[in-house]
């Protein structure tokens, strides 16, 4: 399924319940920033140390450098499970930024 059905199934199941309060839709595997922007700059032929300049000094100690989520109450809740990885939905995201 798609995040936009996960999305869609906790709007659903909140009209009648708290369920979705804290929902987490993720792919429950971790990955660093760096593996992200790597992704998105690649999903169009570029390498994004070419192109990203890290200032060190605007780096702040609560600014998420890995993320990973735990999806299991999605899936025992509203039966979702997560369908693409994460260099899918980022290319993805890609792509549909150069439609607009």
């Amino acid at each position: 399924m798609k995040y936009s059905r996960a999305i869609a199934l906790i709007k659903d199941k909140c009209k009648h319940s708290k369920l979705g309060k804290h929902i987490i839709i993720s792919l429950r595997v971790r990955f660093l920033l760096e593996e992200f922007v790597a992704a998105a700059f690649a999903s169009v032929n570029l390498d994004w140390r070419e192109h990203v300049v890290i200032d060190n000094s605007l780096l702040r100690p609560t600014d998420l450098a890995v993320g990973r989520g735990n999806p299991a109450k999605a899936k025992n809740k509203l039966g979702w499970q997560a369908k693409y990885k994460m260099k899918d939905v980022v290319r993805m995201m890609v792509e549909a930024k150069q439609v607009d």
